[in-house]
This record gives structure tokens, sequence and C-alpha cells, in this order.
């Protein structure tokens, strides 16, 4: 399987979730998942391909259910319990970049 050259940075998203998995170093599983309904209030990051050919980033989210508040780096799904809206970007690495410097007269 080729590798793409494509780079994803995810700018924002709405929509409703039923279950997350976030980050909780402190755990001994590294993870805690969340189940419930929650609104999505941000969801943000990137990966990029990384020196030694895998990909590195990390998207982070912010969900509120009932007036409370939590968020933090996903640690494994998310999934939706209604359409979800995501704004995302997807990009290619230049590898040599050219400059043409021109002097006029």
């Amino acid at each position: 399987m080729q590798q793409s050259n494509r780079e994803v940075c995810i700018l924002s998203a709405s929509g409703t979730v039923c279950s997350a998995s976030l980050c909780q170093p402190a755990t001994s599983g590294g993870s805690v998942t969340y189940e419930g309904k929650f609104e999505i209030l941000t969801l943000k990051g990137s990966y990029v391909r990384s020196e030694f050919g895998g990909r590195t980033g990390r998207i982070s989210v912010c969900l509120v259910s009932e007036g409370q508040i939590f968020g933090g780096c996903l640690g494994g799904p998310l999934i939706a319990a209604s359409p979800i809206q995501v704004l995302f970007v997807l990009f290619s690495y230049v590898h040599e970049l050219v400059l043409l410097l021109f002097i006029p007269p």
C-alpha cells in the first residue's frame, strides 16, 4: 500500500456524540471513555508526517452535557450520535522550495 502525501488539519466540528475516549495519563489505561449525549463545542488538531515515516499529531475536543464542559486529547474513538459536520483541510508537503528573486532594473 502506498502512503499518501496528504496531511490533515481539523479546523472545527459540530454535532452530537454518544461516546468519547480522552487521554488521561494519570490512569493505568491511558484513556477514559465517557458515554452519554455530548454536544461538540470544539474539535481541532492535525496529523502530519514525521521524520521517521509515521504520522504525528493530536486531536483535541471540548464537549458539553447538561451544562458541564469537559475535554482533552482524543485517546480513542469519538462516536457520532447525530450527523457531524467537520471542517478540515488536506495539504501536501512541499519537498523542495525554489525561490526566485526578481530585482527590478
